[in-house]
Order: C-alpha cells, then sequence, then structure tokens
C-alpha cells in the first residue's frame, strides 16, 4: 500500500521496514533513528513534498521507483546512502535539477527515465555486484568516484565523475560519455575489470597540473578523448591507452 504522511517524525529502532510512501506537497516526512540506523520502503517513493534524512548515520533502501517531482525535496546528511535495488525500476520525476543523493547505491537494475532527468551523488557512486545501472539518455554527476561492481550502461548519457573512476565488472560505454572534472585535483582510472573501454572521454579539471591516472589496466576510447585541462598519465609500462576511433579522435 501506500502511506500518505503529513509532517510527521518516524522514531525507528535499528531497522525499520515500511510500504511505499507518498510525501505530499508541502508535508516533511523525518526520519530519525539514532545513531545508525536502515529503513526499507518495500514499494515505491515519491516526492512531491520533503523527505528529511536527519543527522543520523542512515541507509535507505528502495525497491521501488524513485519520483522526484517539482517541489520536493530530499535533505541528505553526510553519513546517508540511499539504495535503489528493485529490478526494472527507474528514477523519475519533473524536477529540473533532479534528485540530489549523498551517497548512491544500485543494487538492482536501475534506468534514469528520460533525457531530462538529472542524477547527482555529492559523494559516491556503487554499483553492487547484482547491479545494473542504465544512464539512458541523461545526466549523472558524481562529486567523488564511481565504484562499478555490476553493470553500467552508458547510453547516450553523460557521467561526470570528480575523482575515481573503478571498474571491476562491466562497463558498456554505448555512446554516452564519461567526463572528469569538478576540483578534484586527480583520480584515477582503475579496477580489476583488465579492460575498460569508453565511448567519448573528456577531461575538463582545474588546470592542467590535474592528474588523472590509469591503473593496472587497458583504457579503449572508441569515441573522442577530448583533453580541455588536465593530463592523462599511464601509471606505468603495464598500461595501455588505445584511441580506437576516427583520425579526429584525440582533442587538445
Amino acid at each position: 500500500g501506500t502511506i500518505n504522511h503529513g509532517t510527521s517524525n518516524a522514531n525507528t529502532p535499528a531497522t525499520f521496514a515500511v510500504p511505499s510512501v507518498t510525501i505530499p506537497a508541502g508535508a516533511t516526512l523525518n526520519l530519525q533513528g539514532g545513531a545508525s540506523f536502515e529503513i526499507y520502503f518495500n514499494g515505491n517513493v515519491t516526492l512531491n513534498g520533503t523527505l528529511d534524512l536527519g543527522q543520523d548515520t542512515i541507509t535507505v533502501n528502495v525497491a521501488g521507483h524513485w519520483t522526484h517531482n517539482t517541489g520536493g525535496a530530499l535533505n541528505n546528511t553526510t553519513n546517508s546512502t540511499v539504495t535503489l535495488d528493485g529490478s526494472g525500476k527507474e528514477i523519475r520525476g519533473t524536477l529540473a535539477g533532479g534528485t540530489g543523493f549523498y551517497n548512491l547505491q544500485v543494487g538492482g537494475s536501475l534506468t534514469l527515465n528520460n533525457s531530462a532527468m538529472a542524477v547527482t551523488a555529492t559523494n559516491n557512486l556503487t554499483v553492487a555486484a547484482a547491479g545494473t545501472f542504465n544512464v539512458s539518455s541523461g545526466a549523472v554527476t558524481v562529486t567523488q568516484s564511481v565504484t562499478n561492481n555490476g553493470i553500467i550502461n552508458g547510453g547516450t548519457g553523460t557521467l561526470y565523475v570528480g575523482n575515481d573512476f573503478t571498474d571491476n565488472q562491466t562497463f558498456n560505454a554505448e555512446s554516452g560519455t564519461v567526463e572528469f572534472n569538478t576540483t578534484t585535483t586527480s583520480g584515477d582510472i582503475g579496477g580489476t575489470a583488465p579492460t575498460t573501454t569508453f565511448y567519448n572521454v573528456t577531461l575538463n579539471k582545474v588546470d592542467n597540473t590535474d592528474i588523472i591516472e590509469i591503473l593496472s589496466k587497458a583504457v579503449v576510447v572508441n569515441g573522442l578523448l577530448w583533453i580541455k585541462l588536465g593530463q592523462l598519465n599511464l601509471a606505468s609500462a603495464q598500461e595501455s591507452l588505445d584511441l580506437n576511433g576516427t583520425p579526429t579522435s584525440l582533442k587538445v
């Protein structure tokens, strides 16, 4: 079923399970559960109002769709993780700027709903071993690092990475773009997958002294490697960089 909240407080024990939740416009659901707790929404979460994750260390698990509409808000803490672990689910909604998570974990199969959809993780994005994340035609901004232990499908969208891109399993670039940006001065392309194949890669760091380093793997770029600001380095002779696109596949 669906729980329709007015302004209310859920003071929970260490773990707490509820059905789907819809927060109406103008209402607030505050989650507070002590020093550390975990809450399970066994269906959909729809934000027309405000979901406040409080000041505790909290993990919010969602088995259904995550819908964030205009007028809704997600108030994060620096200790919060939202795990979307349903199968065949979507991040949806009408909010122009999209949802801003702190830590975002994908545990099931998740798709951004449309080209206007934007998602931000102000810390890290992790795709679990059983997870599949379909960027589709949307935009995903990760301030710190991306760790892929499952499958990421790039679609035609853009994945912005502030620090490290760690590929331990399967990254299907499709026609998408990965851009290394923000104010982090360095970062790595690493992980246990022997080869990571991108379509488009852009370096757009703070200045030309900032380094993205390839660690213990082969990197293939099938589209365009565009170095706006920064350096792309091979950590040692064990690494390789293959520009497999057209003669115009490198732009500096």
